[in-house]
Order: C-alpha cells, then sequence, then structure tokens
C-alpha cells in the first residue's frame, strides 16, 4: 500500500472510530437519563471524572511510550523486541494500577467524597471507582500499543468504540424491557464491558505478536525515563480537562452536575469534525 493509501485509511479509521465512539457515548448518556434519576446521572458524572483523572495517573505514562517504542522497534523480522517491550510495558503498568486502585480504595476516595464532592454517594463507589480507573488505563495500554503496531483500525475500535457500543446495547435492552435499575448496576454495567474490551483488545495484541523466541527483557529504567515525562503532561492535561466536572461537584447539587455532563458529552460530538 501506498504513503498516500496509508495516510487516508489511517486518517479514516482514526476519524470514524473518534465520531462514532462519541455518538455512542452521547447514546448512552441519553439512555442514562431515561433509566436514572437526575441525582444519581450526576453521581455518575462524577464517577466517570474521578475514574478518568486516576485511571489517566494510574497508566503512568506506559500507553504513549509503547506507542513510541513499539513504532521504533516494529520492523524487528521475529517480533522479539516487540513482544518484550509489551510484555514489561503491560507488567509495569499492572502493577502501577493495583498500586492507585488500592491507594483510592484505602483512604483517597473516601477523601474526596468527603471533602470535595460532599457525597455518601461517592463514599459507597469508591470500590467502583478504583476498578474503573485500573480499566481505563488497560484500555489505553490496548489503545496505544495497536496504534504503535500501525494497525490504527484496532486501535480506533478498542479505544472506546467497543466498550461504549457493549453499554450502550445493555442499557437499551434494559429499558426496552422496562426493568428497573440503579446506579450501581448501571456502573457494573459499565465495568463488565470495559472487562471485556480490555479483555479483547489484549488477547488480539498476543496474538499478533506469537511468542516463537527469547529476548532480554526491556530494562524498567528506560521505560520509567521515557514515561515519568508522559505522566506529568497526562496527569497536567487531565487535571485541567477535569476541574470544571470536580469544580462543580462541590459546589453545585447532582442535579447541576447531571446536566452539565450531558452538554458535555453533546459539545464533545459537535466539535469532533472541526
Amino acid at each position: 500500500m501506498s504513503l498516500k493509501k496509508q495516510i487516508i485509511a489511517g486518517t479514516s479509521w482514526v476519524f470514524f472510530g473518534r465520531m462514532s465512539g462519541a455518538l455512542v457515548g452521547l447514546m448512552f448518556s441519553a439512555l442514562l437519563t431515561r433509566l436514572l434519576p437526575p441525582e444519581q446521572v450526576g453521581t455518575y458524572f462524577l464517577a466517570l471524572s474521578a475514574a478518568t483523572m486516576f485511571g489517566g495517573i494510574a497508566s503512568f505514562g506506559l500507553p504513549r511510550t509503547s506507542t513510541r517504542l513499539l513504532a521504533e522497534c516494529s520492523s524487528d523480522p521475529d517480533g522479539a523486541n516487540v513482544r518484550r517491550v509489551i510484555r514489561r510495558s503491560l507488567g509495569l503498568m499492572l502493577v502501577a494500577c493495583a498500586l492507585l486502585a488500592a491507594i483510592y480504595q484505602v483512604f483517597l476516595g473516601d477523601l474526596l467524597a468527603r471533602n470535595l464532592f460532599h457525597s455518601s454517594a461517592m463514599q459507597r463507589l469508591a470500590t467502583y471507582v478504583a476498578v474503573w480507573a485500573a480499566l481505563l488505563a488497560l484500555r489505553s495500554f490496548g489503545a496505544e500499543s495497536f496504534r504503535g503496531l500501525g494497525k490504527l483500525g484496532h486501535a480506533s475500535l478498542f479505544g472506546g468504540l467497543v466498550g461504549n457500543a457493549i453499554a450502550t446495547i445493555s442499557l437499551a435492552g434494559i429499558l426496552g424491557a422496562s426493568v428497573s435499575i440503579t446506579l450501581d448496576s448501571s456502573i457494573a454495567i459499565v465495568l463488565a464491558s470495559l472487562f471485556i474490551r480490555v479483555c479483547l483488545a489484549l488477547l488480539l495484541l498476543y496474538r499478533s505478536t506469537p511468542s516463537r523466541t527469547r529476548a532480554a527483557a526491556v530494562p524498567v529504567h528506560h521505560l520509567v525515563a521515557i514515561a515519568v515525562p508522559i505522566l506529568f503532561t497526562d496527569a497536567m492535561q487531565l487535571a485541567l480537562a477535569q476541574s470544571n466536572t470536580w469544580i462543580l461537584g462541590s459546589v453545585a447539587n447532582n442535579y447541576q452536575v447531571a446536566l452539565y455532563g450531558a452538554v458535555m458529552q453533546f459539545g464533545l460530538l459537535v466539535s469532533l469534525p472541526f
């Protein structure tokens, strides 16, 4: 395939993935507002914001690190360098996810719920948010690893579309069956869809780099040296992106947070083509 065709195909996949992911996300939010009271929808958006923020931190900058390293070594004929980058990066990320999830579950979630959000519901959802953050970090790792390997179609599908579609179809079925649902059940559906997406992505990633030869492990300090600056950049960007929701959650009621979250979802969809 010529370079021109590769650029067009890659751009098309990225645009399709982002547009369809945003559209399905908007549909999910619309269904959620039909199934839950506004106050619980507001709590959902607060939990989503917290999970997004701490998921970015839990990723430790490794998704974009893997993109860079995999792009550099994807020409390896037997795939040994690709495999060792994926394995060591994934192992390091699992440790970071476990540590941050434990910290959030033990005290950070309760601290934020009491002193910032003033929400007993957010206290109750601390375990959900911790797991949510870890799954978001692993989702990002899978998508960015595919991007580093040049598989932009896989990156677009597993970067958001597949999981959002599963969760949206589930909520649509619940609404069609006129079954009542709680906030905890809604988040459980999201976590289940994320888990399925992560498992599929990692399975395809593993199968795309079958192990045939042994290779020396990538030094941890090499990964950390690349990942730490990316981590600080990502953390600052996430803090700026999520600060509006956190500030609103600290001074307004959950109904207003729900309204703001719905408007933000619609605004994201409208702004993507530009």
